[in-house]
């Protein structure tokens, strides 16, 4: 058994320490658990670059191809509705 103090309030408690320290940072938010990790390592970047390469080739013409949709329908609905109906030419 350790003693632990907490830092703010100065309270001690007897507890055992978990073997695993993810275990003991849960709800405590990702900056405390990167601050004890002490950085990032090898498979955090690799899993950045991995989102980074599938964003660039899945994702991003995804995106393209459906914008061209809706501004190709905007076109069509300003010509047959509002140019042809409200602008008529007297």
């Amino acid at each position: 058994m350790e003693v632990l103090k907490d830092k703010r309030s100065g309270e001690e408690r007897h507890c055992i320490k978990p073997k695993n320290t993810r275990l003991s940072y849960a709800g405590k938010g990702l900056a405390a658990y990167f601050k004890k990790k002490e950085g990032f390592g090898m498979n955090e970047l690799l899993g950045i670059a991995a989102a980074l390469i599938i964003a660039a080739f899945i994702i991003i013409p995804g995106l393209r191809n459906i914008a061209q949709s809706i501004m190709t329908k905007l076109q069509d609905w300003w010509n047959d509705t509002i140019v042809s109906k409200i602008f008529t030419a007297s």
